[in-house]
């Protein structure tokens, strides 16, 4: 309000992203090196900027066509080191509400470390869950496997692991190739495989038709 230069909140319907690919972009492309934003980040503490419609080098165009004179650039800290800047636009702001606002920046500042931790934190989570999946994932064929270890049809006796062949006990020389397909034939005894499902148990999807 106009007579106690309290602090007017006005929500916008602009997307985040849109908000800031303008009117953040547009803030920080449109100030001079030694602008009030500049300063509130080096010095971590509030600036004063008492008339918008005045002659304020390091402003940006479109703060001065808001409905207000004065603004408090707020830098929100966090263990003495600045994460960002809020503007605070309202009317007649004067040095003693910096303190207001410094405190304001603080707790702001301790919000938004606290959603970076949060984030962050998430992310790992969510990271540690998929590496559990697979692991439970990598787990669970192993077992599958050493319930697979040994393949036995009628007198024929497949070890997958010491990819050894026997029948009746006896060893049986094969290649790689001739027990990769023998294997793969005593794994789904029983059930038909085509011609292009060998191809692709025993050299490859690559092979596949």
């Amino acid at each position: 309000r106009k007579e106690d230069g309290r602090l007017v909140v006005r929500a916008s319907n602009l997307s985040l992203k849109d908000l800031r690919e303008s009117v953040l972009n547009q803030a920080v492309n449109g100030m001079d090196q030694e602008s009030p934003m500049d300063l509130a980040l080096k010095t971590l503490s509030p600036q004063l900027v008492p008339d918008l419609k005045g002659d304020t080098a390091g402003l940006p165009q479109w703060l001065r066509t808001l409905p207000y004179d004065s603004l408090v650039v707020t830098p929100l800290v966090h263990q003495e080191k600045a994460l960002g800047a809020l503007f605070l636009l309202g009317e007649n702001f004067r040095q003693d509400r910096l303190v207001e606002a410094k405190s304001l920046g603080e707790l702001a500042g301790m919000a938004l470390f606290n959603a970076m931790v949060y984030e962050e934190s998430q992310s790992r989570v969510t990271h540690l869950k998929e590496e559990f999946e697979q692991l439970v994932g990598r787990v669970e064929k192993l077992r599958q496997a050493q319930r697979k270890r040994i393949i036995e049809v009628d007198r024929l006796q497949v070890d997958l692991f010491k990819t050894e062949v026997t029948i009746e006990g006896k060893p049986v020389k094969l290649s790689p190739i001739e027990f990769e397909l023998l294997s793969a034939l005593a794994e789904n005894a029983g059930e038909p495989l085509t011609h292009n499902t060998l191809l692709r148990l025993v050299w490859g999807p690559e092979h596949e038709g």
